[in-house]
């Protein structure tokens, strides 16, 4: 019986044996001898399994073609478990030569080295220089008695004793279950075992990493081993790792080599193109700082006049005096000295350099100034004119801020801007120049004023971040007794308290009391921020406890900021 080459399956049953195929060929381009005689054998590979086990290494097979052994080599041994013949590689190919058209038979040795070789009865025509892909499965019909044992074809690593028990008169052939749990058909176990019994412990191999570092890794003694791209660039100051991924190597400065600055020491560097100047630059050598990261330095180059290295006429202004008490002595930027005669300040006339002349100090004609300035609802005042100070230059006075009614905002000047026309009430005109309206019926301990003084203890409103400063709060007892009383300030930040200041005092009935708390402005303080003290009087008892305290006063308000 022919065996077709189109991928058919075919069941012979010859003598005591049943034999499957499945063929199908790969046809490859040959060359041919004088007369015809083919060079170029039929190659043959597939799987090979004997009584339902795959056939173990070492199975021996024949081509034969009328009936002459035509393998080669003869007779061909599987090398690999349940396979025959390959596809790539002269050591593993199973080769029968033969003409177009030929039959081919083939044999197969029932026992290891036995010399017994069965013939299939197989026939499939010869197609010289193909590749032809055919499954053989050989079943011998051997009977035995129940019980009894015998090897398994494979008995390399896992498979190492196995053997198979004779049922119902028949071999039943090897399975997984025969080999044991670590048996795998195609080893995929990374664990230093022999899975699939060929003899070759782990040895396979399988992707690893993405990118420029996909590659791959192959496990040996039960350990996969660093992916083969491993050390190979992929970036600036980055390898690949033993892993297959992109990873920081601080050894490739040599990526930076675009980032090094050269180091410069001479006079006539641009781009200052001064010949006086020495022009200095330290080197910089750029190195890795991190996965595609190169360190960086500056290129900035430093002019300095130099007499010793570039000659210059000049270093500092020392160098220029030229004895004359009349004279300025600079030595400019460019190296060179320049000696400028004095103005004379005094002499009535105003010379380069000056702004005003003396003797009119004060009020001087040549310093005009502003005359008016706001500060929140306060409103500073000075005169037209600055003085002249000892160098003939102009000095602006300080202002003087007071509440003007109508100016910055202001409400009133005085308590008497506040008059509602309502006897019941004390009208107060407080130091942030609004109005503040008190019932007299419900408080008398009035607070008159309350200024925010610096560390000086001058007023105000603006305190520099990490200075003392006071807040002084002045308050009129309207009783008709004397009050003993706990005087409070309070400063807030926006909404949250920031410091609480008190003290004690007995106020006499129609007479004042004033009282000064220091604080701190916190260091960093940002500039503008805006705080506001709170002040007010409560009572006092010496045994202070919870719910003994009442406010004798109304709340009284000023604000300030950092600077």
């Amino acid at each position: 019986m022919k065996a077709s080459s189109t991928g058919t399956s075919r069941m012979l049953i010859f003598g005591a044996a049943a034999v499957f195929l499945v063929a199908s060929s790969i046809l490859y381009s040959f060359a041919a001898g004088d007369g015809g005689t083919p060079v170029t054998p039929n190659n043959f590979y597939g799987t090979l399994t004997i009584n339902g086990n795959p056939a173990g290494i070492g199975t021996r097979m024949k081509g034969m073609v009328g009936g002459e052994d035509k393998t080669t080599p003869s007779p061909y041994t599987t090398q690999s478990s349940g396979q025959y013949g390959c596809l790539v590689g002269l050591d593993c190919k199973f080769g029968v030569n033969c003409t177009q058209g030929e039959d081919i038979t083939f044999l197969i040795e029932k026992s290891p080295s036995s010399g017994n070789f069965f013939d299939t009865g197989t026939i499939i025509s010869c197609n010289p220089g193909a590749d032809t892909n055919m499954n053989i499965a050989i079943a011998f019909n051997e009977t035995c008695t129940n019980g009894q044992t015998r090897a398994c074809p494979l008995q390399q690593g896992v498979c190492t004793g196995s053997y198979e028990t004779c049922t119902d008169s028949q071999w039943p052939g090897c399975t997984a279950q025969n080999y044991g749990q670590f048996y795998e058909a195609q080893e995929a176990s990374c664990d230093n075992k022999d899975n699939d019994c060929d003899g070759v412990v782990d040895g396979m191999s399988q992707n690893c990493g993405s990118g420029q570092c996909a590659g791959t890794q192959t496990c040996s003694a039960g350990q996969w081993g660093d992916c083969s791209t491993s050390g190979n660039d992929c970036g600036v100051c980055a390898a690949c790792d033993a892993i297959g991924g992109c990873a920081y190597d601080e050894s490739q400065d040599s990526d930076c080599d675009s980032n090094d600055i050269p180091g410069i020491a001479i006079c006539t560097n641009d781009p200052d193109a001064n010949p006086f100047t020495w022009d200095s630059r330290a080197a910089f050598d750029s190195q890795c700082s991190g996965m595609n990261v190169c360190s960086q330095g500056s290129g900035t180059i430093t002019h300095a006049c130099s007499k010793a290295s570039c000659l210059a006429p000049c270093e500092t202004d020392a160098d220029c005096n030229d004895l004359d008490p009349n004279t300025i002595d600079m030595c400019l930027a460019d190296c060179t000295c320049q000696n400028i005669y004095l103005p004379s300040c005094g002499n009535g006339q105003i010379d380069q350099g000056e702004t005003c002349e003396y003797p009119s100090t004060s009020n001087n004609e040549y310093c005009p100034q502003a005359q008016t300035q706001c500060q929140g609802t306060k409103l500073g005042t000075r005169d037209a004119f600055g003085y002249c100070n000892i160098l003939c230059g102009c000095t602006q006075d300080s202002f003087t801020y007071s509440c003007v009614a109508g100016e910055c905002g202001a409400e009133c000047s005085y308590d008497s801007d506040c008059d509602d026309l309502d006897p019941n009430t004390v009208d107060t005109c407080l130091n942030d120049c609004m109005c503040q309206y008190t019932e007299q019926t419900e408080y008398c301990l009035l607070i008159t004023d309350m200024r925010v003084l610096n560390s000086v203890q001058d007023e105000d409103y603006t305190i520099p971040a990490g200075t003392m400063y006071y807040i002084e709060m002045s308050t009129y007892n309207s009783c008709d007794w004397d009050v003993q009383s706990m005087q409070i300030v309070q400063v807030l930040k926006g909404a949250m308290p920031v410091n609480l200041g008190s003290l004690t005092s007995t106020i006499h009935s129609a007479e004042s009391s004033v009282m000064t708390v220091g604080f701190i402005m916190p260091n960093g303080t940002p500039q503008g921020t805006q705080f506001t003290a709170n002040g007010f009087n409560w009572n006092h008892w010496i045994d202070q406890s919870p719910g003994t305290f009442e406010i004798l006063s109304a709340i009284s308000q000023v604000s300030f900021q950092s600077e």
